[in-house]
């Protein structure tokens, strides 16, 4: 991971100043959540020393969600259908890099040259999904279909790692954020060149865009939103463990009901408030 990268004071003055809190989000429900790698290939990780450093935790962040029911995409930027093809994207490459690199860029990144490829040292699984896009973000319109293929499976919950953090990763979560889903960007899961441009990204986007949290935070928000869709479902299994008005009592539920009653007045008599007052 970069060194020195702490988030500006300033900012966290700013973030609690604007909403009383540094973090947006406290839990997501896994099978609500994708995990979204981000243009971890060869291309843009081999003898980049600060993207080598992170793959450890982003096949943590891996193992964590697929162990919890949470969807792991990796995800690629494609800019042609093959090497030598004309590219997909002539604004950038025409204006924006020299011809030499644009025409680098263009074949490192076409489908089946070996930049475009996931870095090997990756830990893949059967099962993930892959997608690819054409820009620096995926929900930009035609460059890719992954927003569609998610909000189908109901993910509205993202963890964004990969690399650069201050272009695609950034891309990839600032646009995402407008599309209505819930972001969190993971510090030492994603990488930039240098420590200027790793912070860059985060220092805005955590500001109004979403929540930057290290792997093993975001590893527990995963754990807390697991606890909170057990209860969820045990409540709607037995009446009698939801919250709000009860129904009408089944035969044989009276017991139950006078149970709970009488163990909330046992916590109120202890100062401890209702069952669940505190619970995350």
């Amino acid at each position: 991971m970069p060194r020195n990268v702490e988030m500006p004071v300033y900012v966290i003055e700013r973030i609690l100043a604007k909403r009383g809190r540094l973090s947006v989000f406290d839990r997501f429900e896994p099978a609500r959540t994708a995990l979204l790698v981000v243009d971890m290939q060869n291309v843009y990780v081999e003898e980049v020393a600060t993207a080598i450093s992170i793959l450890p935790n982003i096949n943590r962040l891996a193992t964590a969600c697929r162990a919890r029911g949470a969807a792991v995409v990796w995800l690629v930027m494609t800019v042609a259908e093959a090497p030598g093809a004309p590219g997909g994207w002539p604004l950038y490459h025409e204006h924006f890099i020299t011809p030499a690199r644009g025409a680098r860029h263009r074949d490192s990144l076409s489908a089946g040259a070996h930049g475009h490829a996931l870095y090997p040292a990756l830990e893949v699984r059967p099962g993930d999904l892959h997608a690819s896009k054409t820009r620096f973000g995926p929900c930009v319109a035609g460059a890719s279909d992954l927003h569609g293929r998610l909000r189908a499976r109901g993910v509205e919950n993202l963890i964004v790692c990969g690399t650069a953090t201050n272009l695609c990763s950034e891309s990839t979560a600032r646009d995402s954020m407008m599309l209505d889903d819930r972001v969190v960007m993971v510090a030492d899961a994603k990488a930039a060149r240098c420590d200027e441009d790793h912070l860059a990204g985060p220092t805005s986007f955590r500001q109004s865009f979403g929540d930057v949290k290290t792997t093993d935070a975001a590893i527990a928000m995963l754990e807390r939103g697991t606890d909170h869709g057990d209860a969820v479902h045990r409540s709607a299994l037995h009446p009698c463990r939801g919250h709000g008005r009860h129904p009408r009592p089944r035969a044989g539920a009276g017991a139950c009901c006078r149970g709970r009653a009488a163990g909330g007045a046992a916590r109120a008599a202890a100062g401890l408030g209702p069952a669940g007052a505190g619970d995350p």
